[in-house]
C-alpha cells in the first residue's frame, strides 16, 4: 500500500466555468510598497513626534478613510522599526513618574504598528523577519504587557502540511506553496514561511525551528527537521539521495530498475458526491461514473493508456467503480476554501453511517456543485488515501487532479529572453516559468493528452507513476558519447525503445546532474489525438525537468522563440537547438510513425564570465555602541568551468567610526566554485542609538569589465540600560533581634530587563546566589553568629546592557 502524502496541489481554476477570472487573489491589498527611512540617531523629539502622528491618527481614522489626499506617516523599514523599539522601551524605563503612563501609552502604541509591519512582511520576506527579529535578550527587556505583540524564538514540535496552491484557470493561472504545521498537544496550526523548499513532506512531523509572531513562523528550509515520517517507511534511502550505485548506473547511460509488475496495479478510487442543507442541487451519479471509470474516454482510461496498461482505477465494492451519493452534509454550502475539508469529512461520515466501509481505498475524490470557492479542484500528490475536491464532474479537472494523486507535478513552459531578444535557452535569471504552459500534456494545457516522459516515471516510492522500464530512458554522458545519433520512440505505446532521452543539463559541485532536458517523441495515438501536422508529430519535444529522485515541474522548452507560442515548441526536422552556457547541441534528423532520429553533440564549453552571486547572513544586527559582531557571507564565482580562475575582493563601505576585519577579503576562485566565511563589524564607542548602513562589494578584480555583486546589512545601535533594577530584602526586618536557630533570609528584585542575579552577603561573605530569578532565600544559622549588629546585604544584577546594572539594599540584625 502506498503511504501517506507527499503534498497537497490546489488546481486554481475559476468559479462558473471552465474559463474566467479567479475570485481569490493570490495576495491581498497588504502587499503595499515599503519606503525605507533611515534615521542615524532617535531622540526623544522624534519618539514625541511619532506618538503625536499615532494619536492623530487615531482620532481620524473614519475620516482618513473618506478623505484619498490624507497624508500618512513613512513606513519604516523593519530594522529600523526594531531599533526603535528597543529605544522607546529605553525611554520608558527612564521616564519620570510623572510621564510614566506616557511613555508606555507610546510603546503599546508603537507595538502594534511593529507588529503589523512585520506580519506583512513575513508573507513576503521571511528571511528579513529572520534577520530583524528581537533577540531573546531584547525581548526580556521590554515590560511584560507588550511582550505578547512582538515575535519569540520558539522550537514547534508537530505534523507538517504542504500545499501548492494555484490561482486562476490553466491560462492564465499561478502558483504558490503553502506551508502549515499543527503543534503536537495544543493542536494550534502556523502558517510556515521559509525561504527554500522544505524537505518534508505532508504528515511527517517536524521540529521547526524559527521566529514566532501569532500564528506565523519564519524559518529557513534548514530548520526544518524531521523525526519521523509515514512517507518514508517504505525505503530506508530517502528517495532524494541518489545512491551510489544509481550514480554508476547514470553514467552509463541507464536507470536503476524499479521494482515494477506487468499486471495492472488496480488503484481503488472511491467518487464520494454531497451537497449541503441549503443547498440540495445534485450532479449525476451515473454520469461521475461514465467520467470517472467506464466512458471511452475516461480518466480510467486515459491512465490505462498512459500507463501502457500498468495501473487502472477500480473500486472496492464494484470492480468498475464505486460512486456514493449524493449524501447531504450539515453544513451550508459558505467558505468553501476554509470548509472544503470538513465538508468531505461529513460526507464520509455520512456514507459510512449508510453502512459502506471507505477503509482501504487509494483516492477519495469528493464532487460537489459549483460554489464560490477561488478553485475548481484541489488535490494531494499522492499519498495513501490520496484526496482530490472538485467542484463539478469535468472530465478534464478530474483527469488532472488525479495525476496529482498519481504523483505527477505541472507540466509548464519556460520563456526565456536575453539582451531584450527571446531565445530558446537563456541563464535562469532572465527565464520565466508558465504555470500551465505545456499545451501536450493533461498536467498543463494540453486538454486529455498524454503525461510527458519526465512524469511518466519516479523513483519516488509512494508514487504511482512507475510506467517506464530501464530500456526506455537513457542518459547521454558527453564524456563518452561527445557527438552521436539516438533514436526515439513515440511515448503513446509500450515500447523496448528509449522513449526518454535525457542529457545532463546543470552538474552540481559533486558531479551529480541536477536538471537533465528530456527528449520525447510523439505520434498520434489514442488520447494523443495529434493531426499529423502537428509539431510534436514532426519534431522532437524538449523539456527541462530533475532526475527521477524529484516530483517537480517539467518546463518546455520553445526552440522557435520568435513566434511567442508554445504550440510549436518542438524541433522540427533538420533544426537544430544549442544551449550556449553547456555547449549541447541537438539536431533532429528524421521523423516517422515508429520513431525519431536526432543527433546530440558537444563542444568545449566557452568562457562566459558572469557576476558573482555574493550573501550575507544575517543582514541585520542589533547591538551597543563599542561592541562587535560576525557575519558569514557566501561567494560564487559564475563564470563558466572554462574560465580560468578569478581573484575576488571584498570590500566594506563603512559608517564613519565602524570597522571590519579581515579588511579587505581576497579569494581565489576557479569557475561554478564558491567560498563562505565570517566578517566582524565593530561599532565605535561613540556611535549614537539608530540604524547604520553598510554595503559589502564583491568584485573579480582579475578582469576588466567589473564583474561584481553587493550586499547589504543594517547595524542597529541601542541605547543603554542605565535604569538599576529594584532589589529588597523582604526579612529579617530591618533591626530585628536573633538569638538563636536559623535567621530566614528573603530577597526579591525586579527590572525591565529581567533580573541575571540576585547574591546574598552576610558581613560582606557571601552566603547564596540565585540566577534568573526574582527572589532568592536563604539561611544563617545564629549560633554561628558573634553577639552584636551584623549586616545583610543583597545585590541585584539585571539583564541590561551592554554593561549590566547591579543594585543593593542593606539591613542590620542584632544577635544577642
Amino acid at each position: 500500500m502506498k503511504n501517506k502524502i507527499i503534498s497537497l496541489a490546489i488546481v486554481g481554476l475559476l468559479l462558473g466555468g471552465s474559463l474566467g477570472v479567479p475570485l481569490v487573489q493570490a495576495q491581498t491589498s497588504s502587499q503595499q510598497s515599503t519606503l525605507l527611512a533611515s534615521f542615524s540617531q532617535i531622540n526623544e523629539a522624534f519618539i514625541q513626534l511619532l506618538a503625536s502622528v499615532i494619536n492623530a491618527l487615531a482620532g481620524q481614522e473614519e475620516e482618513n478613510i473618506e478623505n484619498d489626499n490624507t497624508t500618512l506617516p513613512p513606513v519604516l523599514s523593519l530594522s529600523q522599526y526594531t531599533v526603535d523599539l528597543l529605544n522607546i522601551a529605553n525611554e520608558l524605563k527612564q521616564a519620570p513618574a510623572a510621564k510614566k503612563q506616557a511613555a508606555t501609552d507610546r510603546l503599546s502604541e508603537f507595538v502594534q504598528i511593529r507588529k503589523d509591519a512585520m506580519l506583512q512582511e513575513i508573507k513576503n520576506n521571511p528571511q528579513a523577519v529572520i534577520n530583524n527579529a528581537l533577540p531573546a535578550w531584547a525581548v526580556s527587556q521590554l515590560p511584560q504587557n507588550v511582550i505578547s505583540f512582538v515575535e519569540q524564538r520558539k522550537q514547534i514540535r508537530g505534523k507538517f502540511q504542504y500545499l501548492d496552491v494555484h490561482y486562476g484557470d490553466f491560462y492564465t493561472g499561478t502558483a504558490a506553496n503553502e506551508f502549515y504545521v499543527t503543534e503536537s498537544g495544543t493542536g494550534k496550526r502556523y502558517r510556515v514561511h521559509l525561504t527554500g523548499s522544505p524537505q518534508a513532506l505532508t504528515g511527517d512531523m517536524v521540529v521547526i525551528d524559527g521566529i514566532i509572531l501569532d500564528d506565523q513562523i519564519a524559518t529557513t528550509e534548514k530548520s526544518i527537521q524531521v523525526i519521523s515520517s509515514p512517507n518514508r517507511t517504505r525505503s530506508s534511502t530517502s528517495a532524494a539521495t541518489p545512491s551510489l550505485l544509481s550514480k554508476i548506473i547514470n553514467a552509463l547511460g541507464r536507470k536503476v530498475a524499479n521494482a515494477q509488475t506487468t499486471t495492472p496495479i488496480p488503484k481503488k478510487v472511491a467518487v464520494i458526491m454531497f451537497n449541503w442543507q441549503n443547498d440540495t442541487r445534485t450532479l449525476s451519479v451515473s454520469a461521475a461514473k461514465g467520467t470517472v471509470f467506464t466512458n471511452s474516454n475516461s480518466s480510467n482510461s486515459f491512465y490505462k493508456e498512459n500507463s501502457f496498461g500498468k495501473i487502472e482505477l477500480v473500486g472496492k465494492y464494484q470492480s468498475d467503480g464505486d460512486v456514493f451519493g449524493m449524501v447531504t452534509v450539515p453544513y451550508d454550502n459558505s467558505n468553501c476554501s476554509t470548509m472544503y475539508s470538513v465538508w468531505s469529512d461529513a460526507a464520509d461520515a455520512e456514507v459510512q453511517r449508510l453502512g459502506f466501509d471507505l477503509s482501504g481505498y487509494d483516492i477519495k475524490t469528493y464532487l460537489f456543485p459549483s460554489v464560490a470557492c477561488g478553485w475548481s479542484g484541489i488535490a494531494e500528490v499522492g499519498g495513501y488515501p490520496a484526496r482530490s475536491w472538485i467542484r463539478s464532474t469535468d472530465l478534464g479537472v478530474i483527469t488532472h487532479e488525479l495525476g496529482h494523486n498519481l504523483g505527477s507535478h505541472h507540466a509548464s513552459s519556460w520563456s526565456c529572453t536575453e539582451s531584450g531578444v527571446r531565445v530558446p535557452i537563456g541563464q535562469d535569471m532572465n527565464c520565466v516559468i508558465g504555470e500551465y504552459g505545456d499545451p501536450y500534456d493533461v498536467m498543463g494545457l494540453g486538454g486529455m493528452r498524454h503525461i510527458n516522459n519526465s512524469h511518466k516515471d519516479t523513483t519516488v516510492y509512494f508514487s504511482s507513476l512507475d510506467w517506464l522500464d530501464d530500456q526506455n530512458i537513457f542518459t547521454i554522458d558527453r564524456n563518452i558519447a561527445p557527438d552521436a545519433t539516438y533514436t526515439i520512440t513515440p511515448i503513446e505505446w509500450s515500447s523496448a525503445g528509449v522513449q526518454a532521452l535525457r542529457i545532463p543539463k546543470d552538474i552540481s559541485p559533486t558531479g551529480y546532474p541536477e536538471t537533465y532536458y528530456y527528449l520525447e517523441f510523439r505520434q498520434p495515438f489514442g488520447f494523443d489525438d495529434f493531426a499529423a501536422s502537428s509539431p510534436p508529430v514532426n519534431g522532437v519535444t524538449i523539456r527541462i525537468a530533475t532526475d527521477y529522485n524529484f516530483i517537480v515541474k517539467s518546463r518546455l522548452v520553445d526552440t522557435t522563440p520568435s513566434t511567442y507560442d508554445f504550440t510549436d515548441a518542438p524541433l522540427a526536422v533538420g533544426k537544430t537547438f544549442t544551449d550556449p552556457y553547456k555547449q549541447i547541441n541537438v539536431t533532429t534528423l528524421s521523423v516517422a510513425p515508429a520513431e525519431a532520429q536526432v543527433r546530440v553533440s558537444f563542444g568545449a564549453v566557452p568562457c562566459i564570465q558572469a557576476n558573482p552571486s555574493f550573501s550575507i547572513n544575517p543582514t541585520s544586527a542589533s547591538l551597543y555602541a563599542g561592541q562587535s559582531t560576525s557575519f558569514a557571507y557566501t561567494l560564487t564565482n559564475n563564470d563558466t568551468t572554462s574560465c580560468p580562475s578569478s581573484n575576488f575582493s571584498i570590500t566594506p563601505t563603512l559608517p564613519a567610526g565602524f570597522s571590519q576585519s579581515p579588511s579587505p577579503i581576497n579569494h581565489s576562485l576557479a569557475g561554478g566554485t564558491g567560498v563562505s566565511g565570517t566578517l566582524i563589524i565593530s561599532s565605535p564607542t561613540a556611535a549614537t542609538a539608530g540604524s547604520y548602513s553598510i554595503t559589502e562589494t564583491a568584485q573579480n578584480t582579475s578582469v576588466p569589465g567589473n564583474y561584481q555583486s553587493t550586499a547589504t546589512l543594517t547595524m542597529n545601535i541601542l541605547l543603554p540600560d542605565t535604569i538599576l533594577p529594584i532589589v529588597t530584602i523582604n526579612s529579617p526586618a530591618n533591626g530585628a533581634t536573633v538569638s538563636k536557630g536559623n535567621v530566614q533570609i528573603v530577597v526579591s528584585a525586579s527590572d525591565a530587563s529581567g533580573i541575571a542575579q540576585i547574591q546574598i552577603l552576610v558581613d560582606g561573605v557571601l552566603k547564596k546566589t540565585c540566577f534568573n530569578t526574582t527572589s532568592c532565600s536563604g539561611t544563617v544559622k545564629a549560633n554561628g553568629l558573634t553577639v552584636g549588629t551584623h549586616n545583610i546585604t543583597a545585590q541585584a544584577t539585571d539583564k541590561g546592557g551592554p554593561v549590566a546594572n547591579t543594585a543593593t539594599a542593606s539591613i542590620t540584625i542584632i544577635k544577642k
